[in-house]
């Protein structure tokens, strides 16, 4: 009979493994999409890459976003304005929608007739 557990060997240090697989994973994610390999010594064509890979992502905007703080305020007020906005756009494409003129070959009369 013993009254230890039987997974101590599985179990010992597994916080320290969680941690350092939690770091790596971390090391490799933060230059994700971000680094571009040079082939042949072509190294105006990999700053093309990393140029269209930085468009992609937005990356520009999202610097130019953080560059100054915002208060959490301001951030909320501006992303109820741009709701707002888009909600307004949608609307309008809406109402300009229902104002198409319908050809006359599918006017009431005509297909009753």
């Amino acid at each position: 009979m013993s009254w230890k557990n039987n997974n101590t060997k599985k179990d010992f240090n597994h916080k320290a493994r969680q941690d350092k697989k939690a770091r790596d994973y971390k090391e490799k994610d933060k230059f994700a999409g971000r680094a571009i390999e040079v082939y042949n010594g072509d190294v105006n064509g990999a700053i093309r890459k990393l140029k269209k890979v930085l468009e992609r992502m937005d990356f520009q905007k999202e610097l130019s976003k953080r560059e100054f703080y915002e208060k959490p305020s301001a951030a909320k007020k501006r992303k109820k304005d741009q709701e707002e906005k888009r909600l307004a756009l949608l609307e309008r494409k809406k109402i300009t929608r229902k104002k198409e003129v319908k050809p006359k070959w599918l006017t009431e009369k005509s297909i009753h007739s």
